[in-house]
């Protein structure tokens, strides 16, 4: 996912967020497409993990989200209990389709995740992929390339700061 420069600020759309529980949402392989069109592979290891139940969702804290924007799938996200940080949780599988960057959508969806996380003593981490880092900055995560990821943050404050954030901070 990379960034754009915008001439004018997006109009806010209306998000509906769906917990994904038994199976991955309607439209699903359409955005599953796109982003291997545009050379993202998260949602194939979606697909994957998801299909062999490498990765449920299920842990404590554990959630898949979908969101949706006038009934259309627009993107896609998790936080799971990190593979190497035993007492953080890690952002996984974040993606928004193209039609639907800039909006406050993806920002919607992060703060949903965060939600997860706000009762935690840890860290909540990304791996964030090229270009998306100031995305993940305008929500409060620091840079931190340390054992597997590269952005972190407290739950607690990246919720507090984030709904204080100007319009134009609402990425994606």
């Amino acid at each position: 996912m990379t960034e754009r420069p915008s001439a004018a600020l997006p109009r806010a759309r209306a998000v509906r967020l769906d917990r994904v529980v038994e199976a991955l949402p309607a439209g699903f392989e359409t955005m599953r497409a796109e982003a291997l069109a545009t050379g993202y592979r998260l949602l194939e290891r979606l697909a994957a993990d998801w299909e062999s139940g490498t990765l449920p969702f299920t842990k404590p804290g554990e959630v898949l989200l979908a969101a949706y924007s006038d009934g259309v799938l627009a993107g896609i996200g998790g936080i799971t209990v990190d593979p190497v940080i035993p007492e953080a949780l890690r952002m996984r599988r974040f993606y928004i389709r193209e039609p639907f960057r800039r909006h406050g959508i993806g920002q919607q969806l992060v703060l949903a995740l965060l939600a997860q996380a706000v009762c935690r003593v840890g860290p909540v981490t990304v791996n964030a992929a090229a270009g998306s880092a100031p995305f993940w900055e305008a929500l409060g995560f620091i840079r931190d390339a340390r054992a597997g990821h590269t952005h972190l943050n407290f739950a607690g404050l990246v919720a507090a700061t984030s709904a204080q954030r100007p319009a134009e901070n609402k990425d994606r």
